[in-house]
């Protein structure tokens, strides 16, 4: 009985600790199509960036991190099935170089079956990584997936907000 109480509770406390999602880095393949050079994603054009804010948290006692979250609406429009469009990736790319691959936590909501509304966020961000400069504009591409055929959309010249 006392074996049966501890099994119960080492269960409980694994699906707290392992049950909650957070942001990761990923080095996801399923949807990554091989490209030729210099060939880009077919752009979404029904989407609405209501709002993208980046920054990076400089607070004292904890190692900086970047972070990003946003607001879209995709307009229902004809031959677009909203139903299965997922934000997959975002790219963070400065100087063209890139310098982030997240794999953002997403929140998907078709209140009466209109338009599509995501929010997407980082958790508790990413780790600044060599070569990143927090005091310049970075490019955001959106990596959406749909039935597995990719679809990006780029925001250019991003300012990183500082939060102290």
């Amino acid at each position: 009985n006392e074996m049966r109480k501890i099994t119960i509770a080492f269960l409980i406390l694994a699906l707290i600790l392992f049950g909650c999602s957070e942001t990761q880095i990923t080095k996801d393949t399923r949807y990554k199509k091989k490209l030729p050079a210099g060939e880009k994603l077919p752009e979404l054009k029904n989407v609405t960036i209501k709002k993208l804010y980046a920054w990076v948290d400089l607070m004292p006692g904890s190692e900086p991190r970047f972070n990003i979250s946003g607001d879209l609406t995709f307009v229902n429009k004809p031959g677009i099935n909203l139903d299965k469009l997922k934000l997959k990736y975002i790219k963070i790319y400065q100087n063209k170089n890139r310098i982030f691959f997240i794999k953002p936590t997403t929140r998907e909501n078709v209140p009466d079956n209109s338009d599509l509304k995501i929010l997407f966020s980082t958790i508790k961000g990413m780790i600044l990584t060599p070569g990143f400069n927090y005091n310049k504009q970075i490019d955001v591409k959106l990596i959406f997936v749909d039935d597995g055929d990719e679809f990006e959309k780029v925001i250019e010249n991003v300012p990183i907000e500082k939060v102290y």
